[in-house]
C-alpha cells in the first residue's frame, strides 16, 4: 500500500516541474526578426562574348574535363596528375573528411546514449560511528554491481537537429571549396603548360632568327674581305647576334622556372615537360555567345558560399533553440547484491527511470548574447555569398571581355609579323643588290623578330583568357561546329 501511495505521488511531483518549464519556455520564445534573404539582381546574360550573335542552346554546355577542349594530351595528362597528388587538394579533401566526422557527432547526438557501469567493491565501516554497529554486523563488506545506463534527450525545440542540419550543410561547403581547389589548381596547370609551349615557341623562333643573323654575319664578313662592307657592319651584326642568344637564355630560364611551378602543381618536383613536336600553340575553344548569369550555379565557390550561409542560418536556430528548457530523460536497469553468488538473482535487480528538466533562470545575458552573435555571423556569410556572386560575374564579365579583345589583337598582330616578314626579306634582298644600307636591313629584321614574339605573347595571352573563362564560369562548354570554325582566328 505504501508503495502505490510512492507511485501516486510521482505525477503531483512532475506537475510543478512542468509549468515551471512552460513558464520558462514562455519567456525563452520572444520573437527574433527573420533573417531577410540574399539581396541580388544580376542580368540576364553576359553583355560580352566572342563568338557569333545567336540565341544556341544552354543545355548542353558544361563538360567536366574541360582541359580536354585544349586539345593537348600532354596538358590533359598533367592536369589530371596534379589532381591527384597536388597537397593543397589533398588537405582540402581532408577537411571534407574532418566536417563528415563533425556531422555523424551531431548525428548521434539525437541517439540515446547507452553505457555499461560494472563495480566490485570491497570496504570497511567504522565501528565508532555515531550509530553504534550491532554486535552481530560485519565491519566488511562487498558491493557487486552490473547496470546499463541510458541517457536521452528530447529534442523538442529542433537544436540537435539544426546543429546536425547546420553541421551538414558545413560539409557540403567543404566539398565545394576542394572542388574550387581543384578548379584552382587544373586551371594553374593548363595555364603553366601554354606557357611553357608559348615560351617553346618563342624559342624556336629565336633559335630561327639566330641562325639566320648568323648566316647574315658570315655574308657580311665575306663581303668585307672584298672590300664591300665596312667595320661598322659587321659589328652591328655581331651586337645583334649577342643580343639574340641573351634573349633566347631568357626564354630558357622562364622555362625552366615554369618547369619547377610545374612540377611543384603536380606534386613532382624534378618534372619536366617535353617539347611539343609541332611547335605550335593550341587552337583557343571559342564559347558559345549570351552565356545566362544563371550558369554561375556551377561555380563551387558559388556553392561553398551558399552552403555556409545555410549552415550559419540553422546555427542561428540552434542556438536559439538552446534557451529552451532542457529535457531529458535518464534510466539505468542492473543487478547489484553484495554476494557474487547473489548478483544475478531476481532479489538484486535494480532500475531507475527519470525525466529531467534543465532550463536557465538567471544567466545575465549569456543566451541572448550567443543569439546576437550567431546572427551576425549569419548575416556576414549571406553577406559572403552576395559579394562572391557579384565578383563572379564580374570575373566572367572580364574573360569575356579579354577573350573577346585577345581575339583581334591577335590576328591584328598575326598581319603585323606577316608584314614586317616580308619587309624584312624585302630590305635583305635590297641590300644585297646594292639599293639600301645595313641599318635599313636591321631595324627591318629586328621589327620583324619584335612582331614574331608579340604574336605568340598574344596568342599564349589569349589562351589564357580562355581558360580564365572556363575558371570564371566553373567549367568548360561543348560548342556547335559552325560557331567554332566562324570564330576562328586565320
Amino acid at each position: 500500500m505504501a508503495r502505490r501511495q510512492h507511485w501516486r505521488r510521482g505525477p503531483a511531483m512532475i506537475r510543478p516541474c512542468l509549468a515551471v518549464g512552460l513558464a520558462l519556455t514562455l519567456v525563452a520564445c520572444s520573437s527574433l526578426p527573420p533573417l531577410a534573404g540574399p539581396d541580388l539582381t544580376l542580368p540576364a546574360s553576359y553583355g560580352s562574348t566572342s563568338g557569333e550573335a545567336g540565341s544556341p542552346d544552354h543545355t548542353d554546355l558544361w563538360t567536366g574535363r574541360w582541359w580536354t577542349l585544349l586539345n593537348d594530351a600532354e596538358l590533359a595528362e598533367r592536369v589530371e596528375r596534379a589532381l591527384q597528388h597536388n597537397r593543397d587538394l589533398k588537405r582540402a579533401i581532408a577537411r571534407i573528411e574532418e566536417a563528415d566526422a563533425a556531422l555523424r557527432l551531431a548525428g548521434a547526438a539525437l541517439l540515446p546514449q547507452v553505457t555499461v557501469d560494472a563495480a566490485n567493491a570491497r570496504n570497511r565501516v567504522t565501528e565508532v560511528g555515531a550509530v553504534p554497529l550491532p554486535s552481530n554486523a560485519p565491519i566488511y563488506r562487498s558491493d557487486r554491481k552490473l547496470a546499463l545506463n541510458t541517457s536521452y534527450e528530447l529534442d523538442v525545440w529542433g537544436r540537435l537537429r539544426n546543429s546536425r542540419e547546420s553541421a551538414r550543410a558545413q560539409m557540403l561547403a567543404n566539398r565545394e571549396t576542394a572542388d574550387t581547389v581543384a578548379l584552382t589548381v587544373a586551371s594553374t596547370v593548363a595555364q603553366t603548360v601554354i606557357a611553357i609551349r608559348s615560351t617553346d615557341l618563342a624559342l624556336h623562333l629565336s633559335d630561327a632568327t639566330i641562325s639566320s643573323r648568323e648566316d647574315t654575319l658570315r655574308l657580311i664578313r665575306i663581303r668585307r674581305g672584298e672590300g664591300i662592307a665596312s667595320e661598322l657592319e659587321e659589328r652591328q651584326g655581331e651586337a645583334v647576334l649577342a643580343g639574340l642568344r641573351a634573349q633566347a637564355e631568357q626564354l630558357r630560364l622562364a622555362r625552366d622556372l615554369l618547369e619547377n611551378q610545374l612540377g611543384l602543381l603536380c606534386g613532382e618536383p624534378g618534372a619536366k615537360l617535353s617539347r611539343s613536336p609541332s611547335l605550335t600553340l593550341p587552337e583557343a575553344p571559342v564559347p558559345p555567345t549570351g552565356l545566362p548569369s544563371t550558369l554561375l550555379a556551377s561555380r563551387p565557390d558559388i556553392r561553398a558560399a551558399e552552403a555556409r550561409m545555410r549552415a550559419a542560418r540553422l546555427q542561428v536556430e540552434a542556438v536559439r533553440a538552446a534557451k529552451f528548457p532542457l529535457i531529458s530523460l535518464t534510466g539505468a536497469l542492473g543487478q547489484q547484491s553484495g554476494a557474487l553468488g547473489d548478483l544475478l538473482t531476481s532479489p538484486g535487480r535494480i532500475w531507475t527511470l527519470a525525466l529531467g528538466l534543465s532550463a536557465p533562470l538567471l544567466d545575465f545575458g549569456r543566451a541572448d548574447a550567443r543569439t546576437d552573435q550567431a546572427r551576425s555571423q549569419a548575416i556576414q556569410a549571406q553577406l559572403a555569398y552576395e559579394q562572391a556572386v557579384l565578383t563572379a560575374f564580374r570575373e566572367v564579365s572580364d574573360a569575356l571581355a579579354s577573350l573577346d579583345h585577345t581575339r583581334h589583337i591577335e590576328a591584328a598582330l598575326l598581319a603585323q609579323r606577316d608584314a614586317s616578314a616580308a619587309a624584312a626579306r624585302v630590305s635583305r634582298v635590297r641590300y644585297e643588290g646594292g639599293y639600301a644600307g645595313w641599318l635599313e636591313v636591321l631595324d627591318a629584321e629586328r621589327t620583324a623578330n619584335t612582331a614574331e614574339q608579340a604574336w605568340v605573347q598574344a596568342r599564349q595571352a589569349r589562351l589564357s583568357a580562355t581558360i580564365d573563362l572556363i575558371k570564371a564560369l566553373g567549367s568548360g562548354w561543348t560548342t556547335p561546329a559552325n560557331q567554332t570554325d566562324a570564330a576562328r582566328t586565320p
